[in-house]
């Protein structure tokens, strides 16, 4: 079996990841993935008291607990980087991970019989949220989508408002192509309900200014995973417009559905935070260049593509599952499902980028996978393309160490 896991690890990483659901961390933060500190327990926040970056111990809720004072104190950069970048008040990094972030917030911001807005599976909605609200007994609401524009029929929102007004509004994107009209939609429902934005799948353009800012749009709280367009671990956040309502929303959530947040993942995120406040503009910038390049790349090949304003595109028509799979077998992952009610191959650039390619490798990989669906096994030029691209984007910012020298002291 070990022999077998081998093999599958060797695999991975002579694939072409182009599915737009994943990411890969910089090497000094998948080396903490494996810390002795993820034995240990990381509870509450340095909210919590003034000296929790030099305390040998801790009480939170009556609970006395054994110190990490260096954890701590780069927790405090990251909050510091994360409010900054996300245009937010307060966060919070201890949900495990996007749905766990979006069950934590939906528990406690409603109420049984309360009515939530969310989107259907059909236009862009999250396969889950459905049947979790109604385990969590919620009167459900789906937000008008319009085909045709791909976005949001605000006509139709403000016509269902007015007999069904809703305590929270959920943009629980199961897939992101373009940006919402938030602002809108603030002034139809009015400032008494919530409105929470999931940006698991843009959290690092939103980061690096180059998707919309939910928090300065309308929306009270943006959550989101960090393992797609944000190159973390598989972890989650709560990011908060309203720093009062955060640590309210925070306690409550510890007495709750959350205790330790995993330290080792957490250590790893405080630290790709920290990257991705040097980095993320000129990531997420050259994330939509290469998506821009792919789909032209694409579209010259004969394919039918469906662009966006984020990382992701899609192949529109075809037998869908068919030819994801002949990608498979060619060691160039993607998507396979239906986008907008049609059958689509769904793409994301945003691995490709973190290995450093540009627009001359995207029009490569449009030629692979012109030369994979006609029948050619493609598996060594797939290959080939990957060993130039060893490195990640950050370059020998880890190799020099001055950054986390001036901002994290206590790790090194």
């Amino acid at each position: 079996m070990l022999n077998r896991l081998q093999q599958e690890e060797a695999i991975s990483k002579r694939t072409l990841h182009l599915t737009a659901n994943e990411n890969i961390m910089s090497q000094l933060a998948l080396s903490f993935c494996s810390s002795e500190l993820g034995y240990r327990y990381h509870v509450g926040s340095y909210d919590d008291a003034p000296d929790l970056t030099k305390a040998p111990y801790y009480i939170t809720h009556n609970l006395m607990l054994r110190n990490l004072p260096s954890v701590f104190a780069l927790e405090k950069i990251a909050r510091h980087f994360a409010c900054e970048m996300f245009h937010a008040t307060y966060c919070d990094f201890r949900p495990l991970s996007g749905m766990h972030a979006a069950f934590s917030i939906l528990l406690t911001t409603t109420k049984p019989q309360d009515t939530v807005y969310i989107f259907s599976t059909e236009s862009v909605g999250h396969h889950a949220t459905l049947s979790l609200l109604k385990h969590l007994g919620r009167k459900i609401q789906f937000i008008p989508w319009d085909f045709s524009s791909c976005n949001i029929d605000l006509h139709a929102f403000a016509s269902l408002v007015k007999s069904h007004p809703p305590s929270v509004v959920f943009f629980d994107f199961g897939t992101t192509f373009f940006p919402l009209p938030l602002k809108e939609m603030r002034a139809i429902v009015g400032e008494g309900p919530l409105m929470i934005y999931d940006g698991s799948h843009v959290l690092g353009l939103i980061a690096g200014g180059q998707f919309q800012a939910p928090l300065e749009e309308g929306c009270d709280i943006l959550i989101g995973n960090t393992h797609k367009t944000f190159p973390g671990p598989q972890k989650g956040m709560l990011l908060y417009k309203n720093s009062f309502f955060g640590r309210e929303i925070a306690d409550e959530l510890f007495l709750s559905v959350l205790s330790t947040q995993h330290t080792h993942h957490s250590i790893a995120l405080y630290l790709t935070l920290i990257e991705m406040h040097q980095f993320a503009k000129d990531y997420a910038t050259q994330i939509l260049t290469n998506r821009e390049a792919l789909a032209q790349a694409l579209i010259e090949e004969g394919f039918q593509v469906h662009n966006s304003q984020s990382h992701k595109l899609a192949l529109i028509g075809g037998p869908f599952h068919e030819e994801c799979a002949l990608l498979h077998q060619n060691q160039i992952s993607t998507n396979s499902r239906k986008l907008f009610d049609a059958p689509s191959i769904r793409m994301g650039v945003q691995e490709a980028t973190r290995k450093g390619m540009k627009e001359r490798e995207m029009i490569r990989i449009a030629k692979l996978i012109r030369r994979c669906l006609d029948g050619e096994n493609v598996k060594r030029d797939v290959e080939e393309l990957l060993l130039e691209f060893s490195t990640t984007w950050e370059g020998n910012i880890y190799e020099n160490m001055h950054l986390y020298r001036e901002l994290a002291p206590c790790l090194l």
